[in-house]
């Protein structure tokens, strides 16, 4: 169960876009997110014991039924500072992250992008080692999206000489042998 504040928004870095980056690395490796609940609310509600009731809920039910999925009181989640819930189920939390209509949750509680995921990294935020490429074919090849970058052409090669991230090409630190 990942709870949180939500505190994008006051700048601090536990930011929200952690759920979705483990989330994304979940259902990479599993295919599914069935192990994997966000809760996130802001202060000062803080849902602590109720998160430890649903996990030991989980973890009975699971004992007693070891096919059977989350319950129901582990639904992914979002509350509003005085508890009360704003929305639950398994789309709350989609949008942008993961190419699929808005949830309620993100919606209400949108997480702000990391340096690399402007750079344009996955959400998953796990390339550690990025392939390079030239300022050059960052700037053509629209790396940057919609922001014309093309008045600090000079800069960027200047502070980065060795060239960009090219994350279309995945993590050259990872090892040949992980799936």
């Amino acid at each position: 169960l990942d709870l949180r504040h939500y505190l994008d928004d006051e700048l601090d870095m536990h930011h929200s876009s952690a759920s979705l980056s483990v989330r994304a690395r979940v259902m990479r490796q599993m295919g599914n997110t069935d192990s994997h609940a966000i809760w996130m609310t802001r202060k000062p509600h803080t849902p602590v014991i109720e998160a430890l009731n649903a996990i030991d809920t989980w973890l009975v039910h699971r004992k007693e039924n070891p096919e059977s999925g989350r319950p129901p009181e582990l639904a992914d989640a979002c509350f509003d500072e005085g508890g009360q819930q704003i929305a639950a189920g398994p789309d709350v939390w989609d949008g942008p992250w993961n190419g699929r209509p808005e949830g309620a949750c993100l919606s209400r509680y949108p997480a702000f992008g990391t340096s690399r995921t402007v750079a344009g990294g996955p959400v998953s935020g796990d390339v550690f080692k990025c392939h390079l490429q030239s300022v050059e074919a960052a700037l053509s090849g629209g790396v940057y999206g919609e922001v014309d970058m093309a008045p600090w052409r000079s800069r960027l090669a200047e502070v980065f000489p060795g060239g960009v991230c090219d994350y279309a090409q995945g993590d050259a630190g990872r090892p040949a042998d992980l799936p």
